[in-house]
């Protein structure tokens, strides 16, 4: 329909007049007549819709009521597009809708405006709101879901409400929902992480937990948070033997000492029972706090502990348990440092009967091969008298550092309360079994602490030496 210019009018009086209540057809005469102007009456202002609008042909004047239509051409298109009254068409009109029928489903959707309507219904709200109205109730039932508005009423309401929450359509939506996500965002997350429900996803992250294989194996083991599968984690990884906890970590505590510190046995047991206090919690709101399920226990009794000190292979690696005293004694070897017992060296050789401080050279020189760096030889004051080689012993002492037992002192007691001391091993092929029978510490650790050895054709052999060599 064309556009006609419009005159505002008060009235008009001595003509014909033809009053229609039919602005299709009212509209074409104008068009087909080559009307240019319509006159509007009774209008408060430019903007405001008249009473009647009217033109001539003529003589004859030809009028509609304006049925509060600002302008014939509106008139004519409303009624052309099915609009039942003026406001519903300028409302269309500022929504940009082209039709009745467009602009009612929006209006039923509850949108204001064409481009928003043409969003929603493209994101599929529109379709999914019946689906929405049936399963809003189990959204509100939902933990993490009910927190969905309560005016949602519309596909409209739907649809910004879903926005507001990172949603792009209604498929997408309606899934999260249904598995119990309320935002896109998280349910995306737990899903890329492997969650299988959002009770599961929320709980784990209220108890520190990002991945789902932590989550489910501590929900197996009752492990309360992310730091105390921490510390599970921790007592887990290190215990390869599969000891009980307290067993693994009296070893890791007996790791802690320093060397040839000697503990009782009432020191150990308190030192681990403070070991065993980061672990404790409290349960089912009780204020005592007690070893989670976990942490499985095997030395639990005095007996025990007693018991593991005795037979624990690793504890032997850590120190010397005297059980009768009841005491610990922390033992670790010197990586660098060996005692030669001079006198055992002097008198063994395989091809020779002699004494000699030449099997001492040899000894060293085949110990500073094995990157040993402090070398001392003990030996005692009657062996420079017994020794064929005497000019020997200006080498050995320009090769090592050089010792002779005080007088009136057993060269060997002097030697073992050196190595006992200096927690080092000691090159000797004396057995010392009358001091195994004298002293405990010797008895348990001299095999441990004694490298043998055999010196053939100014060649020596230290039989086990590599047990003792530290390896990068």
């Amino acid at each position: 329909m064309k556009q006609f210019e419009h005159i505002e009018a008060a009235d008009f009086t001595g003509f014909p007049c033809i009053e229609s209540t039919d602005i299709i057809g009212l509209s074409h005469l104008a068009e087909a007549n080559q009307v240019k102007f319509v006159f509007r009456k009774g209008a408060k202002d430019k903007e405001s819709a008249p009473e009647e609008f009217f033109f001539h042909i003529g003589n004859v004047v030809y009028k509609i009521k304006a049925n509060d239509y600002i302008f014939l051409h509106d008139y004519f298109n409303a009624v052309e597009k099915k609009f039942p009254a003026a406001h519903e068409y300028y409302e269309a009109v500022k929504g940009g809708f082209d039709s009745y029928e467009e602009f009612k489903y929006s209006k039923n959707a509850g949108s204001a405006d064409m481009e928003t309507f043409k969003e929603m219904k493209s994101a599929g709200f529109d379709k999914g709101f019946d689906a929405f109205t049936k399963k809003y109730s189990k959204y509100k039932s939902y933990k993490h879901t009910s927190i969905i508005d309560e005016d949602i009423d519309s596909p409209l309401k739907l649809y910004e409400y879903a926005k507001r929450k990172g949603f792009l359509n209604y498929n997408s939506f309606e899934k999260s929902y249904d598995a119990g996500y309320p935002e896109m965002a998280i349910y995306n997350e737990a899903a890329a992480k492997g969650f299988k429900s959002s009770d599961d996803f929320f709980d784990a992250v209220n108890k520190g937990f990002s991945l789902p294989t932590e989550y489910e194996l501590a929900k197996e083991k009752m492990i309360g948070s992310k730091k105390e599968y921490d510390d599970y984690s921790f007592l887990k990884s290190g215990n390869f033997r599969n000891l009980g906890f307290d067993e693994f970590q009296l070893l890791q505590l007996l790791k802690e000492f320093e060397n040839g510190k000697k503990l009782s046995f009432k020191q150990l047991r308190n030192d681990l029972d403070l070991k065993q206090e980061k672990y404790k919690r409290t349960f089912n709101g009780s204020d005592v706090k007690v070893l989670p399920m976990w942490y499985s226990q095997r030395i639990t009794t005095d007996e025990q502990l007693d018991n593991f000190l005795r037979t624990n292979e690793e504890t032997k690696k850590s120190g010397t348990y005297d059980y009768r005293e009841k005491t610990f004694e922390i033992l670790i070897k010197s990586k660098t440092k060996v005692y030669i017992d001079a006198s055992n060296v002097a008198h063994n050789t395989a091809s020779s009967k002699n004494i000699l401080y030449k099997n001492i050279r040899l000894v060293i020189e085949e110990l500073a091969i094995w990157n040993f760096t402090d070398i001392v030889v003990i030996a005692d004051a009657s062996l420079r008298h017994k020794a064929k080689d005497t000019d020997e012993l200006d080498k050995v002492k320009k090769l090592a550092e050089y010792h002779e037992s005080p007088s009136h002192t057993s060269a060997d007691k002097f030697l073992l309360d050196l190595i006992h001391h200096d927690k080092c091993i000691i090159v000797s092929n004396d057995t010392f079994s009358d001091w195994q029978k004298k002293d405990y510490w010797i008895r348990v650790n001299i095999d441990k602490m004694r490298i043998p050895f055999l010196i053939k054709d100014n060649k020596v052999i230290l039989h086990g030496i590599e047990k003792h060599i530290t390896k990068d």
